[in-house]
């Protein structure tokens, strides 16, 4: 889930809901900033400052 006034949104879970997100859900972020501790999200093109960090 996304929520609006967020800023950063981190990724921690293996669960497959999370790997599906788009621009779309993204944009309702003030600021796209995503820690992505298990690089679900990877190799795609998305309009935000990405960290992949851990695992994949």
């Amino acid at each position: 889930m996304i929520i609006p006034e967020w800023f950063l949104e981190t990724l921690v879970t293996p669960w497959k809901e999370y790997s599906k997100l788009t621009e779309k859900h993204l944009k309702v972020m003030k600021k796209r900033i995503i820690v992505d501790s298990r690089r679900m999200l990877s190799g795609r093109k998305l309009n935000m400052r990405y960290y992949p960090i851990g695992i994949g």
